[in-house]
């Protein structure tokens, strides 16, 4: 339904339209801000100030089409000079991105401070175990494991802390979309998300809630 032409999304639209003596002719005009996204096209598009519009097509999926899945792994302190490292974990031949949108860090030391590092794929020392992701959503199927990214740990010297990483306040997090940063935080296939504990010889737990959409080159962060 069109809206009345004296509401306040029509009035803001005037100055912009009025000169252009079309009327009024989009319903929506609060999805325009959408239509400028630049994306992969795969057919032919327009955008023009005209009785219609034709977006140009953004292939980025909302956060209702991706598959939403969650996981818990922990590692047991490993000994002298041994970090303990969990991992957020996308294999080279996956063809999924990973967005993560909530990070729980526990059982890490009092005076240790979890970093955050995006390391290459088999960023772990020593001999990681793995546990699979599993469905937020119970419509896409059984809760059981899915998706292709796996959560990791491992304790070992290689598992130290390196640059760039982010370093957060010590003792137990939890890192969500109201930090601000894990928003910005896309994981490429090849790529592994790391928690590493900054103190060796340390109990590590992370649970983590993520996102996996499919992996084409050129899709907007």
């Amino acid at each position: 339904m069109m809206p009345r032409a004296d509401s306040a999304r029509i009035l803001r639209l005037r100055p912009i339209w009025s000169h252009l003596e079309l009327g009024y002719p989009i319903e929506r005009p609060d999805l325009l801000d959408r239509t400028k996204i630049f994306a992969d096209i795969h057919r032919r598009s327009s955008f023009a100030l005209d009785s219609r519009v034709v977006p140009i097509i953004d292939v980025t999926p909302v956060r209702e089409q991706v598959q939403t899945l969650y996981a818990s792994i922990s590692q047991d302190a490993g000994g002298a000079g041994l970090f303990s490292a969990c991992e957020l974990a996308n294999g080279p031949f996956n063809t999924v991105i990973c967005r993560p949108h909530v990070i729980v860090v526990q059982n890490i030391g009092v005076a240790s401070k979890p970093q955050l590092e995006i390391r290459t794929h088999e960023a772990l020392g020593g001999a990681p175990t793995a546990v699979n992701g599993a469905n937020v959503d119970g419509r896409r199927g059984t809760p059981g494991p899915a998706g292709q990214a796996q959560l990791r740990a491992s304790a070992s010297a290689g598992n130290a802390v390196s640059d760039p990483r982010i370093v957060l306040p010590n003792g137990p997090q939890i890192i969500g979309p109201d930090d601000g940063f894990l928003e910005d935080i896309v994981i490429a296939p090849g790529e592994d998300l790391v928690v590493v504990d900054s103190t060796a010889n340390e109990n590590l737990e992370i649970s983590v809630i993520w996102t996996e959409e499919p992996f084409i080159k050129g899709t907007r962060p």
